[in-house]
């Protein structure tokens, strides 16, 4: 019985304050002009990081990259994730991670590289957020209320 409850608590403690996290750090800005044909690969992965895949070709290689935008930092979310974090053991993790993990754009860039690592072609295009922002609903819910005087 020990043995199970400190396994239990383990995975709660392993499992908690992602959220927290990813609510607290928001994303970055990004310059997308950088992205231009003739650009050279360095320069776009200092702007855009690594890519998510990666396919090479004979007269040249893909790249994907993804670059997540329109997320900003919430410390009250953030914090209210942790105080759900510590009520529930870190089990409402299980809700609260796929809602941060669905906050902010998606700017998809798949970019054909020549053999000499020079953009051959691109494209750009962006996906919206899937999930609303939970500060959103909230501020929303708030201010559609009435208010005594």
């Amino acid at each position: 019985m020990l043995l199970r409850s400190l396994l239990c608590a383990a995975l709660c403690i392993q499992f908690s304050a992602c959220s927290v996290f990813m609510a607290a750090s928001g994303s970055d800005p990004f310059d997308p002009s950088v992205v231009t044909v003739g650009a050279q690969r360095a320069d776009i992965e200092k702007e855009l990081g690594k890519p998510i895949s990666f396919y090479r070709k004979g007269a040249g290689d893909l790249a994907v990259y993804q670059v997540i935008t329109g997320d900003k930092a919430d410390y009250r979310r953030a914090a209210a994730y942790a105080v759900l974090d510590g009520l529930t053991l870190g089990l409402a993790e299980f809700a609260t991670f796929p809602t941060e993990a669905l906050q902010g754009d998606q700017n998809i860039f798949e970019i054909y590289y020549s053999p000499s690592g020079r953009v051959r072609s691109f494209k750009y295009y962006i996906r919206p957020a899937p999930a609303p922002n939970p500060s959103d609903i909230v501020e929303e819910t708030l201010s559609s209320e009435p208010r005594d005087a």
